[in-house]
């Protein structure tokens, strides 16, 4: 039994509204059936102040949406390049690509990450084909500002 659309959005708003609210890529979303599919696959992930999340040249298998914090993506002489804080979404170029990680990212500060598996994502491309080509062109955009 599935519940009515009114109250299924409703739900989706009592668990998720803070996440939706507060990361940039679920509040762009319009489809609260892609919504309601995805928010549940994600894991929380806690970090301090510079823990290394992954290294430059790792296999990247996730993306990552910040919560709460700062991350800053390292080249390989160790200077950053990019800076991602709160509400900020990363690591899709690489994973939606299937490239190798492209930097080294180190939390800066204490930090809260959700974490969205690459195989989980591809099991909703059957049924939200555009939610993840646009995820993936997106991605592509992102990894030739890199």
């Amino acid at each position: 039994m599935q519940l009515p659309p009114s109250l299924r959005d409703e739900v989706l708003e009592i668990i998720y509204g803070e996440t939706i609210a507060n990361i940039q890529f679920f509040n762009e979303q319009t489809g609260a059936d892609f919504l309601w599919m995805l928010l549940p696959l994600l894991k929380p992930l806690k970090l301090q102040a510079k823990d290394v999340l992954y290294w430059i040249g790792d296999h990247s298998s996730d993306i990552l949406f910040i919560k709460k914090g700062e991350v800053k993506l390292l080249n390989s002489k160790g200077y950053p390049f990019i800076t991602y804080n709160t509400g900020d979404m990363f690591g899709d170029s690489d994973a939606l690509l299937r490239l190798p990680r492209d930097g080294s990212a180190v939390a800066t500060t204490k930090l809260d990450l959700l974490q969205l598996k690459l195989v989980d994502l591809i099991k909703l491309r059957t049924n939200y084909k555009q939610e993840v080509t646009k995820m993936t062109e997106t991605a592509k955009a992102k990894s030739i500002e890199h």
